[in-house]
């Protein structure tokens, strides 16, 4: 098939009609198919067309809302206030309520609602201590237990402070395990902040790389 090139000056029906007629006699001169046959091909044809601008519109609009939902999907803005209870990057949460509960939340920051609870430990140098003893696969069962007697499916912070957590009665442990843990989960808040703004960089340039706004070139 020999593609037949517009000119700049066929720009009225006619001559757009003698265009697309020489296309479908060569189109069906080197395809072997009758003139009642060939038809369905070029209908398939203008219909993929169709559907494949149809599809690219619609990505694109789904594209935008999922970049947007992901964007700060779990951040709320809430004005200062010394009622306001806050949470600090390294303290150890709780998921209360609903799918998440039992569930021990790190590198959270600002306000928190009753959804979770705050884990303060009352013995000095056992905060990583304390979070791997959350995080083990017993206590965790232990609290989907406590939740599933609630009417809410959560648990209440009276049920969780009578769990007694066995802490070494040497100092000297605590301080070592601290001294190991605490560079470790450093390096992972770390991490994960990385992983943060690679997400907040791809939201950034997928739309504008497949809207062909940014071109990467071939280098």
């Amino acid at each position: 098939m020999i593609w037949i090139a517009p000119s700049e000056k066929d720009i009225d029906t006619a001559a757009l009609e003698k265009r697309l007629w020489d296309a479908a006699d060569q189109f069906r001169a080197n395809s072997g198919l009758k003139s009642q046959e060939y038809s369905a091909p070029v209908l398939g044809l203008i219909f993929l067309r169709f559907a494949e601008v149809r599809f690219a519109a619609q990505r694109a609009k789904l594209e935008k809302a999922s970049a947007s939902a992901r964007r700060g999907s779990h951040l709320t803005y809430v004005r200062e206030s010394s009622k306001l209870r806050m949470v600090e990057r390294t303290e150890i949460m709780i998921a209360r309520y609903g799918a998440s509960v039992a569930r021990i939340c790190s590198g959270l920051t600002g306000a928190y609602n009753v959804v979770l609870a705050k884990v303060i430990p009352t013995v000095p140098n056992c905060q990583e201590f304390l979070r791997q003893f959350l995080s083990d696969d017993k206590f965790h069962k232990l609290l989907i237990g406590m939740s599933g007697r609630a009417a809410q499916n959560g648990f209440n912070k009276s049920d969780i402070a009578a769990v007694r957590v066995p802490v070494p009665s040497d100092g000297r442990v605590l301080e070592q395990f601290e001294r190991f843990a605490v560079p470790i989960r450093d390096y992972v808040l770390a991490l994960r902040d990385k992983i943060q703004n690679l997400r907040r960089t791809r939201d950034l340039l997928l739309p504008r790389l497949l809207s062909g706004q940014v071109n990467l070139g071939e280098n």
